[in-house]
Parts: C-alpha cells; structure tokens; sequence
C-alpha cells in the first residue's frame, strides 16, 4: 500500500522541532477526586499531567498562560503525551521560537482508575468525561496554575476563554492573586483524539 497523499493546508514537523531545545518545559502530576461518573459514582483518586512552559515561575503573581487539554484516544492513559520525547520537544520550540505564547498543556484520562479499556468501557468513559472535565479537572488545574481564571467557578472559567477585551479585570484580592489585565488572546481549547469504536460498541 502506498502513502495517503497529504491534502488541506497541513505542514510536516521541521525536524530540528523534534530536537531537544535548550528552554525545555517541565511536566508535574496533579491528583485530584472526581466521581467515577461512568461507572459506580464513589470518589475517585486520578492523576493529570501538566506541562509547564520553560520560565514559569509560581511566585510571578502577574503571569498568566493559556491552557490546553489534550485527550489521549482508545487504550490511552495520563501523561501519555509527555511520554514521547518528540511531542515534547515540539511544545519547548514552538514556544521558544515564538510560534504560539508560552501555555501549559494538560495530559489527563477519562478511564477511572482499575477501569477496562475494551471499547464499552471506552466509549462509556469518553462521552461522560465533560463531567469531570467541568466539575473536577478544570478546577484542579486552574486552581493551581496561573491560567487567566480569576477563580475556579463556573463564571470565571467561562469568562476566561472569552476574548481578550471580554475578560474581567483580574485583582490581587482574587484567589488567582493576578493583576490587571492583558492583551494576549486566549487559546483554551479541550481536545480529544479518541478512535472510533465498532458500530456495535457505540451505537
């Protein structure tokens, strides 16, 4: 079997991205306790792993960084994203080269601890992982991070991915502890390269 030709505006890798860059990130895990909404609703102990872009530093109370999640697909497992050198590599120089602002990407899973991986469980965990997502590992991360939340509440999550002039003034007497406000665009997003199951399994 032959390539697939590529179609769209899709560009390969420059190679010298996939090479270790001298302002590397760092990768920190997260434990926080959902519900395990897919299957027996108890508490939960899970883990995320989160990138932080080279240079961040807790104790700057005026940075702020965007944030995006990354979902593993069928099989796939926390921090699997980080496990490969190449990936990130390609996070460390696309910031250092000024590609995209410096951002912390988030590595979590939607299987519960113990939980299968055959394809029920999968699709099962999949579709009610926006749960979590909203009620759990949101808040763990931008909690802890120095996202553009001025807080971990619902309003302030969601006013955090509005555009730039729609976000609220961020004070030192929110729990984010920012000042200001800033004119770098928001690029928060939830990603998931889940695989698609038999028919049978997601019918």
């Amino acid at each position: 079997m032959g390539n697939i030709p590529q179609t769209g505006f899709t560009e390969a890798v420059p190679a010298d991205y996939r090479t270790a860059s001298a302002e590397p990130g760092s990768v920190v895990r997260v434990e926080y306790g959902p519900r395990d909404y897919a299957g027996s609703g108890e508490e939960v102990t899970k883990a995320a792993y989160v990138y932080l872009p080279y240079g961040y530093d807790e104790a700057d109370e005026d940075a702020r960084y965007d944030i995006v999640y990354l979902m593993h697909g069928w099989g796939g497992h926390a921090g699997e994203y980080f496990e490969y050198g190449s990936v990130r590599n390609i996070i460390d120089n696309l910031i250092a080269n000024g590609d995209i602002p410096p951002t912390i990407f988030v590595s979590p899973t939607f299987y519960a601890p113990d939980a299968s991986d055959d394809c029920a469980t999968s699709v099962a965990s999949l579709r009610a992982f926006h749960q979590e997502f909203e009620a759990d590992l949101m808040p763990a991360v931008e909690g802890r991070f120095r996202t553009y939340a001025a807080s971990t509440s619902d309003e302030d999550l969601k006013a955090s991915r509005a555009p730039t002039s729609s976000r609220p003034t961020i004070t030192r007497s929110t729990r984010r502890r920012a000042a200001g406000t800033t004119t770098r665009p928001c690029r928060s997003s939830y990603t998931t390269g889940f695989r698609r199951c038999s028919a049978a399994c997601t019918a």
